[in-house]
């Protein structure tokens, strides 16, 4: 533990997120501004909560006081980087922004919310490789939030648009995405570059990209009707067909039999569906669950929206809590899938073979346990096959496990 006995407060900035998210908040929670500095400043007050007022801010965090007993106050440095960039001077905000990233760090302590505003601002500054270098520290940190992912990973697709400039940014996405398997995303960027008006040699290797989505994109639809069937042929599950034939629908036109997907589909609703008996004193019960259940996954709480779909296994409602459970861990894995993707790409962009490998290494493991956590999702072959795609680049690093 760092001895900061003496020390003048900290200056902590956890509770900034972007550019207009306040650095401080609520009654008491620091001494910047007009505020009437505390008469005792021996006092030690309860942690402070501090809300930033607008919608895209991050949660309310909370300021400990230090082993000491002194509270840790926000931090000056951060409203001098935020007034330097209102006043245009980026080079500045920036110089202050790491300033007070590096102090945060020094006491061992990481703000993925000042990465993320030091991003911004590096973006604004058309620096490519710094913006960059935060957002990919954004995507490879355990437990962010889905809404700070997506942010992080908006900005990085705005870095690579800098570094490569958008049509060459749209062809290494794509790249990206085919390798990955998001055959529908590659085919998007394609198209777009296709029918814009690129130059010749960016339309001739987008035509030559588009090639292999279309070859894998019929090759996916065929297996994936032909599993469609088998299941309607069989026990079930019945639900599932409906998410098959779906991911077949959102396929490349042209790579996949419309008639066999109608037909598959009709089936489908020909088939009975079991349902609660009316009048059953639990009925109101196995209701609100099932609503809670819904609840955590429209707050992308997926892993709690899970644990209340499995309530209802034996009840009138697990069929419809189980196909609801099914969709909670597609999204969930689809979520983690795409961050997995997301730093296998900065993996192998790293500059030396030990933190290619290092990186590499943790894609695996989060792919891994996807993959035997949830070896029923509809997106499980993806995920075995992006696996085999960083172990193979692994063994190539010469790396034995």
């Amino acid at each position: 533990m760092i001895d900061r006995t003496g020390r003048a407060p900290l200056l902590l900035a956890l509770g900034l997120l972007l550019t207009g998210c306040p650095t401080t908040g609520g009654s008491g929670s620091g001494t910047s501004g007009n505020q009437t500095p505390d008469p005792d400043p021996q006092r030690v007050d309860p942690p402070t909560r501090v809300d930033p007022p607008e919608a895209d801010c991050p949660e309310p965090v909370v300021l400990e006081p230090t082993p000491t007993g002194e509270p840790l106050l926000a931090a000056p440095d951060l409203a001098v980087a935020v007034r330097l960039h209102d006043d245009g001077d980026l080079e500045g905000a920036l110089a202050e922004g790491y300033a007070v990233l590096d102090g945060l760090q020094d006491l061992g302590i990481d703000s993925l919310s000042l990465r993320l505003l030091l991003g911004t601002w590096a973006l604004e500054a058309g620096d490519g490789l710094l913006a960059e270098e935060q957002f990919e520290i954004v995507l490879g940190s355990e437990g962010t939030e889905a809404r700070m992912l997506k942010k992080a990973m908006a900005g990085l697709s705005d870095a690579r648009a800098v570094l490569l400039g958008p049509e060459g940014a749209a062809l290494a996405d794509a790249r990206d995405a085919i390798e990955w398997g998001d055959l529908a995303e590659a085919d998007r960027l394609l198209s777009e570059l296709l029918f814009g008006e690129a130059e010749q040699e960016v339309i001739r290797q987008a035509e030559d990209l588009r090639g292999q989505v279309t070859e894998r994109a019929i090759e996916r639809a065929d297996a994936e009707l032909k599993r469609a069937e088998d299941i309607l042929s069989g026990p079930g599950p019945y639900d599932l067909v409906v998410e098959l034939l779906d991911e077949v629908k959102a396929l490349p036109e042209g790579t996949w039999d419309r008639a066999e997907e109608r037909r598959l589909r009709a089936w489908y609703r020909s088939l009975a569906v079991d349902q609660p008996p009316e009048g059953n004193p639990a009925q109101q019960e196995w209701d609100a669950i099932l609503a809670a259940g819904r609840s955590k996954v429209a707050s992308t709480d997926y892993r709690e929206a899970l644990a209340l779909f499995a309530k209802l296994d034996g009840t009138p409602l697990q069929q419809t809590a189980r196909a609801e459970a099914r969709g909670a861990a597609d999204v969930l894995v689809k979520e983690e899938r795409q961050r997995a993707a997301t730093l296998f790409v900065a993996a192998k962009k790293k500059a030396t073979r030990d933190d290619r490998v290092a990186a590499m290494v943790q894609v695996r493991e989060l792919l891994a346990s996807l993959a035997a956590e949830f070896p029923d999702s509809s997106y499980a072959e993806r995920v075995t096959r992006n696996l085999s795609v960083v172990e193979d680049e692994l063994r190539k690093e010469g790396w034995e496990g």
